[in-house]
């Protein structure tokens, strides 16, 4: 599984096999994908820490990490 960060308009984490994937979940759950918008590949380490950064629990993290899906999202929109 790799792991993608989203800028704007909406920041997200996203578990993929790949970058194509994580593009159709960014765009199904969270906001329309743009030619302008900013999509990395991070590391596990990267996530572990954006998501303690987020005073999250990290055993709720594990189970996100191995499934396809949204891992994390702009507080904005919950």
């Amino acid at each position: 599984m790799k792991y993608f960060k989203f800028g704007n308009p909406y920041n997200a984490v996203i578990s993929a096999e790949e970058k194509q994937g994580a593009k159709k979940i960014y765009s199904k759950y969270v906001y329309k994908i743009n030619t302008n918008m900013k999509v990395e590949e991070v590391t596990k380490d990267e996530v572990v820490k954006l998501w303690e950064d987020a005073n999250l629990q990290l055993h709720e993290l594990v189970d996100l990490m191995q499934e396809e899906g949204l891992i994390l999202i702009d507080g904005a929109l919950i």
